[in-house]
C-alpha cells in the first residue's frame, strides 16, 4: 500500500498542475514561514504611528531618527552624499525636485540653485599708478552654505565685458542678484576673476560674500587668486524631473520623458543638460546593481555603464520587455527585477535579462494580478510584491524560487525599507484612515494556510492514519485530508505529534490541507499505524 510522507515544506508553483507538484511543493502557501524546510506560522503586521499618517498618503520614507516623511503622490527619495547627523534627503514626485533634513522637515528646499542671468556691473575708482594696462573680468555664482557645513554652488553668471585697469584703480562690482525661483535656498555670492597667463585663462575664486551685500571691491592680485570655477555648465535639474536613483560612485539619475539625466559626481544637485542621452519610449524607472544602471522604459530596457557622466554608455538591450510599474523596479544581489506583461524580468550585472517567474506563473495568470499596481521591495531574501489598493501580496525566495502568499489585514498603497531598523513599512488603509505597519514585526502569529500537492495513484487506495511530527506549543494545527477532491475530515484539531485515526475511504487522489500555528516537521499519511510506526 501506498504512503504519503512530508519532510520538507516548499511554496507553490501556480503554473503547474498540482498533480506535478513536488512531493513538499505546496499547491496554496499563506502566511507560511518556509525558510527552514519545515512549516512555520508567520508573524503578523505591528502597527506603527497609528493616527499621524494622512489619509492619501502613497509614498513614506523613514528618517534615522524615526520621523516618517510622507506624501500624497509616487516619490523617489534618495539620501543625500552628505554625511553626518542631520539626515539630509533629495526627492522627486512632489512637485519641483526638493531636498530636506532631520531637523528642516516638514520644511523643503529646491534641489540645486538657478546661475544668475545678468552679468556684474564693473566701476572703476582712482587714477593708476603707471601706464600698465591689465585686462579683467569677472563672473559671479550663487551657493548655499548648509547647517552641516556642506555647500551647493550655482553655474556662473555672464562674464563681465573685459575691463582694462592701470595698477592702483579699484575695480567695484556691484549687480548681485538673488534667486526668485520658489523654495530656493541661497546665503552667500561666490565671485571669480579672469587670470590670464602663457597657458591660457580662467576664472579663478576671487572671495565670498553674503548674499545681503550689494557690492564688492577687489583689492587682491593675481597671487591671491585661489581654485579655478568648477560648475561651468552645471545646470540644476528640470522641474519634472522624477524617478531619482543613486549610485554607490556618486552619480544620480533622474528623468523627464524619454530623457535620461545623470548629476555631476558627488554633486547631485547639477544635472547638465549636455550629458542627457535619449531613448526610444519614455523612461519608466532605474535600476542600480554593481557599477550597471538598468534604465526601465514603456517599450525596451537599456543599460548604462560608466562612472563618469560625460562618459556613460548607453546601450539598448534586446528585449521586448516593457516596465508596467515603476514602484515594480526592485534592486536585488546581482541584478534588477521589475514588471513586464510576461511576467518579473531580471537583467543582471552583464546586462542579460531572463523571465525571472517563467516556472511560476504562466502569462495569463500573471495578468490576473493586475501587475500594473505592483510594488516590490527586497528583503529578508526575497522579492515582496504587493498590489496597490488590495490586502494581498507574495513574496520569492531569490535562491529557491519559492513562491509564497501573504494575507495582509487591510489594502496597502505604499512601502518603504528602512536599513537602519531592517524593517519593512507599509500604507495601509483600514477605511477609517491610513496607517503604517511593520512586516513581520508583531509578537502575534498568523494562521497559516498549506496545501500540499494532489497525490495520485493508478488503482484505489485507502488511508488510516497520520501523524504530525512537530512543536505545538505555539498554537494547534488543523487537519483536512481530501479523498477525490472531498473531505473525509475537515480541520480535525490537531494538539500533538501522537498518531491518529483516519476514516478509511477508497480514492485515486489525496490531498493534505493544514491550517495553524504549530510548528510542523514532517506530515505522514499512511494505509495502517504501523506503517507510520516503521518510519520513526
Amino acid at each position: 500500500m501506498g504512503i504519503i510522507d512530508i519532510a520538507a515544506f516548499s511554496g507553490e508553483i501556480p503554473r503547474l498542475s498540482h498533480k506535478l507538484l513536488p512531493n513538499g511543493g505546496a499547491a496554496k502557501a499563506e502566511n507560511c514561514y518556509l525558510e527552514e524546510g519545515n512549516l512555520q506560522a508567520g508573524k503578523a503586521v505591528a502597527k506603527d504611528n497609528t493616527g499621524d499618517l494622512a489619509n492619501n498618503a502613497r509614498t513614506i520614507f523613514r528618517l534615522k531618527n524615526g520621523t516618517f516623511l510622507q506624501w500624497p503622490t509616487e516619490v523617489d527619495v534618495v539620501r543625500s552624499f552628505v554625511f553626518g547627523d542631520d539626515d539630509r534627503v533629495m526627492f522627486t514626485g512632489d512637485g519641483y525636485p526638493k531636498e530636506t533634513s532631520q531637523s528642516l522637515w516638514p520644511g523643503t528646499r529646491r534641489l540645486g540653485i538657478a546661475a544668475p542671468t545678468n552679468a556684474l556691473t564693473v566701476s572703476l575708482e582712482g587714477s593708476g599708478e603707471d601706464e600698465q594696462k591689465f585686462e579683467l573680468s569677472y563672473v559671479y555664482t550663487r551657493v548655499a552654505i548648509w547647517e552641516d557645513g556642506s555647500q551647493v554652488e550655482s553655474a556662473p553668471s555672464p562674464p563681465t565685458g573685459i575691463t582694462q585697469i592701470k595698477k592702483g584703480i579699484i575695480p567695484t562690482l556691484t549687480g548681485f542678484e538673488e534667486p526668485t525661483e520658489p523654495g530656493v535656498f541661497c546665503t552667500h555670492f561666490r565671485i571669480y576673476r579672469l587670470n590670464a597667463g602663457n597657458m591660457g585663462a580662467a576664472y579663478q575664486y576671487l572671495d565670498e560674500i553674503p548674499k545681503h551685500k550689494d557690492s564688492y571691491q577687489d583689492r587682491k592680485g593675481s597671487g591671491n587668486l585661489e581654485e579655478t570655477l568648477q560648475t561651468l555648465g552645471w545646470t540644476t535639474p528640470e522641474d519634472d524631473l522624477k524617478g531619482l536613483t543613486a549610485t554607490s560612485h556618486g552619480l544620480v539619475f533622474g528623468s523627464v520623458g524619454n530623457r535620461i539625466y545623470p548629476s555631476q559626481v558627488f554633486a547631485p544637485y547639477a544635472f547638465p543638460e549636455e550629458y542627457s542621452l535619449a531613448v526610444e519610449s519614455d523612461v519608466m524607472g532605474f535600476g542600480y546593481t554593481g557599477s550597471l544602471v538598468v534604465v526601465a522604459t514603456k517599450t525596451t530596457p537599456y543599460m548604462l555603464v560608466g562612472q563618469q557622466p560625460e562618459a556613460l554608455a548607453l546601450r539598448r538591450l534586446g528585449y521586448q520587455q516593457p516596465c508596467l510599474s515603476k514602484r515594480s523596479i526592485v534592486n536585488v544581489p546581482g541584478g534588477v527585477l521589475y514588471a513586464t506583461p510576461d511576467g518579473l524580468f531580471s537583467i543582471n550585472e552583464a546586462g542579460s535579462g531572463r523571465l525571472f517567474t517563467k516556472e511560476l506563473w504562466t502569462k495569463e495568470q500573471w495578468e490576473e494580478m493586475n501587475p500594473e499596481t505592483l510594488m516590490g521591495v527586497y528583503y529578508d531574501g526575497c522579492y515582496f510584491g504587493f498590489l496597490e489598493g488590495k490586502n494581498k501580496a507574495f513574496s520569492i525566495d531569490l535562491e529557491k524560487a519559492d513562491l509564497k502568499h501573504h494575507d495582509l489585514p487591510d489594502k496597502v498603497y505604499g512601502l518603504h525599507y528602512s536599513p537602519f531598523d531592517d524593517t519593512l513599512y507599509l500604507i495601509f488603509d483600514d477605511g477609517t484612515g491610513r496607517y503604517i505597519g511593520a512586516w513581520n514585526k508583531s509578537d502575534d502569529l498568523q494562521d497559516y494556510i498549506w496545501h500540499s500537492k494532489i497525490f495520485a495513484w493508478n488503482d484505489l487506495h485507502a488511508f488510516t492514519a497520520g501523524k504530525l511530527q512537530g512543536d505545538f506549543s505555539k498554537g494547534e494545527t488543523r487537519l483536512t485530508f481530501l479523498v477525490d477532491g472531498k473531505p473525509v475530515i475537515a480541520e480535525k484539531t490537531i494538539t500533538s505529534s501522537e498518531i491518529f485515526r483516519l476514516p478509511p475511504k477508497l480514492g485515486e487522489t489525496f490531498q493534505i490541507k493544514l491550517k495553524g500555528r504549530a510548528t510542523i516537521d514532517r506530515v505522514t499519511i499512511a494505509a495502517a499505524v504501523m506503517d507510520i510506526a516503521n518510519r520513526e
